[in-house]
């Protein structure tokens, strides 16, 4: 395993010292986190908003016949 080291600038002397495991899960964090609040889906562009005038075109032949007339 190998070690990244880091310079921290409060003072000289002191290093930040991260292992490959450690850096991969703060990477995978950041990109989840990332993605919550950044997130491009909006729902609302796709949500149907109810039946369309093809199926009330549809809807309204079949309710408008007569009860013998139906296919069983």
């Amino acid at each position: 395993m190998s070690l990244i080291t880091r310079p921290v600038f409060l003072s000289s002397n002191s290093r930040i010292v991260f292992s490959e495991i450690t850096l991969g899960l703060l990477v995978n964090l950041w990109r989840r986190l990332r993605q919550r609040i950044f997130d491009s889906y909006r729902p609302e562009l796709y949500y149907m908003r109810g039946p369309g005038p093809r199926w009330r075109e549809k809807h309204a032949r079949v309710a408008s016949a007569p009860l013998g007339s139906r296919h069983r």
